[in-house]
């Protein structure tokens, strides 16, 4: 008999909750990007993924190195999905709306950040998810990713990996 792609369980007949797929980005190398006080970066490690149905659920999980150019008091970090901010705490004044904050030890270290977010009704269409920084400085600030300000090339340096991964459940 010949291979056949045929699954043993379509996807539509799979129980609610099972994982019917994943795809998951690795960034080992630098990645940097500015932003102004109150502003979002560019995105700093993106994934790009279809639902196989609006009516799945992804669990969306990053975690990720970030470094500011500047001696900024807190760092931030916003997850955005298809090029908007998504997931991130309630307006209040003029506060920076954002999923996760840090203040660093020394001025430009890396920070870790860990985001974990369950989607509902997901777009079917090839849509980004990216993890934007921010700041705490009224400048225009480089922030980067995998990396200290710094970046002396010595053994008490670190280089960072940061990844982002989508789980995609029957819903």
């Amino acid at each position: 008999g010949g291979i056949s792609d045929t699954k043993a369980i379509a996807d539509a007949a799979m129980p609610q909750g099972a994982i019917i797929n994943e795809s998951s980005v690795n960034e080992t190398g630098v990645v940097s990007s500015t932003a102004n006080q109150g502003g979002y970066s560019g995105a700093l490690i993106s994934i790009s993924y279809a639902a196989a149905s609006s009516s799945n659920k992804l669990l969306v999980i990053a975690q990720f190195n970030i470094s500011i150019d500047g001696t900024s008091a807190a760092s931030y970090a916003t997850l955005h999905v298809a090029g908007s901010p998504s997931y991130r705490g309630n307006a209040d004044g003029n506060r920076n709306r954002v999923t996760a904050s840090a203040r660093p030890g020394n001025d430009g270290g890396q920070e870790n950040f860990s985001i974990v977010h369950l989607i509902s009704s997901p777009s079917t269409s090839s849509t980004t998810y990216d993890i934007r920084g921010s700041h705490a400085q009224d400048a225009n600030l480089t922030m980067y990713l995998n990396r200290t300000e710094d970046d002396v090339n010595q053994n008490y340096e670190g280089r960072c990996a940061s990844s982002i991964t989508i789980l995609e459940f029957v819903g």
